[in-house]
């Protein structure tokens, strides 16, 4: 994970817990928490794609 990957992740779970913040009842609703973690990238298919990158061996 670089600086930027990771400042683009923090971003993220930023965003994604105030989406729900913004409506009290949305905590308890499966399906709008489910729609912010894949608007935000934060599922487990989408994740390591987003947020990391392949390491690199030193040449």
């Amino acid at each position: 994970m670089t600086p930027a990957r990771y400042e683009l992740l923090k971003q993220a779970v930023v965003q994604y817990a105030v989406a729900l913040a913004s409506d009290l009842g949305r905590w308890g609703d499966e399906q709008a928490v489910a729609a912010q973690l894949a608007h935000h990238k934060l599922t487990g298919d989408r994740f390591f794609d987003t947020y990391s990158e392949v390491a690199r061996t030193s040449a």
